[in-house]
């Protein structure tokens, strides 16, 4: 009777809301939202025990309510198929004064929590919507988050955007990204790997506060990015800061803020940065602990993977999202897509 009755359940939440299940339905859900802001009564069984959620269709700020406020076990979240709406109104995740939240944009506080100053903490795996574009202010406040990218498509990172995110260990800002908001990493203090792409041409003021871990900085401009005041202040572990060309070394030592923060031969270049920028703001290559990713490639493109040698290890078609190419040896490789040709190191 128990499972009769689940049973009935399940189906009712497919057809009513068009939301899925699979695995454990205690623990798992898969949710494809045609109608914005329905989250919270599509997944009201299972709002408090959920740790696995992946969500599809069309969702807005309300909805990022429910997964901050009502979902208390949330640990994975996989948003990469959905999108996001605007809205309007007093249910949003910024307080209960009539808001506007802009489409495509990860609103305001997401998954922090105002009223209690604190993070989101039961969140370890998050992937963003594909097609975002700007991450808004203390928008990605999850203090277990262990990895995270930045989609190609992101132009803009709002105000501490990622305040306390200290189990973070490596960020990567892509080449489409112009713009860093105040305090934008304050407080990642696991953070031991970062890269900038050519397109950010300045920081605001105490973007990398006491990221106290931080070892390793690929800048991929040969001109400094300008740093404002505090910037990284509070970092004083970094050992290597590498940039494109013998010529931007002596750039960069002449700048006398970034001189004044890695002094001496921390400034040097390499024959690889171990990470590297898309020429195209729509194809974005790069690497993670799990392998390569290649972000921005359109439904149907042929993607190729090459050793040095020029021998083909791997051929894959796109479906028009991210692509991660796994299982693959440490080493130097040649990803090939149909506009771009890029070098990589994992």
């Amino acid at each position: 009777m128990k499972k009769l009755i689940l049973l009935i359940l399940c189906f009712s939440l497919y057809f009513t809301g068009k939301a899925t299940v699979s695995g454990d339905v205690k623990s798992t859900l898969t949710a494809d939202i045609t109608t914005p802001g329905t989250l919270y009564v599509l997944a009201s069984i299972y709002l408090t025990s959920v740790t696995n959620l992946t969500i599809t269709g069309t969702i807005d700020a309300r909805d990022f309510v429910t997964m901050r406020d009502a979902m208390p076990q949330l640990t994975v979240l996989d948003m990469s198929g959905a999108t996001i709406a605007p809205y309007t109104g007093t249910e949003g995740t910024s307080g209960t004064g009539t808001i506007t939240y802009p489409a495509n944009t990860l609103p305001d506080n997401s998954f922090y929590f105002k009223s209690t100053n604190s993070c989101k903490s039961s969140i370890t795996s998050l992937v963003l919507p594909s097609t975002l574009t700007t991450i808004g202010a203390f928008a990605i406040s999850c203090d277990y988050l262990t990895a995270i990218t930045i989609p190609s498509k992101v132009t803009s990172i709002g105000k501490a955007a990622f305040l306390g995110s200290s189990s973070l260990t490596s960020i990567t800002i892509p080449s489409s990204v112009t713009f860093v908001g105040d305090q934008a990493f304050i407080y990642c203090y696991g953070l031991a790997s970062l890269t900038i792409s050519s397109s950010v041409t300045s920081f605001s003021i105490y973007s990398f506060y006491f990221c106290n871990a931080l070892k390793t900085i690929y800048c991929l401009d040969t001109t400094p990015p300008t740093l404002a005041n505090g910037s990284f202040l509070g970092v004083t572990s970094v050992t290597d800061v590498f940039v494109p060309t013998s010529s931007a070394v002596i750039t960069y030592k002449g700048n006398a803020s970034w001189y004044g923060y890695f002094p001496g031969t921390i400034i040097k270049t390499s024959i690889t940065t171990g990470v590297n920028e898309s020429i195209s703001n729509t194809v974005n290559v790069y690497t993670t602990q799990q392998g390569i990713v290649i972000d921005g490639t359109q439904a149907g493109e042929k993607v190729t993977l090459y050793n040095l040698q020029g021998v083909q290890l791997q051929s894959v078609r796109s479906q028009g999202a991210r692509l991660m190419l796994e299982s693959i040896n440490r080493g130097i490789y040649i990803v090939k897509t149909s506009s771009k040709t890029v070098k990589v190191i994992l």
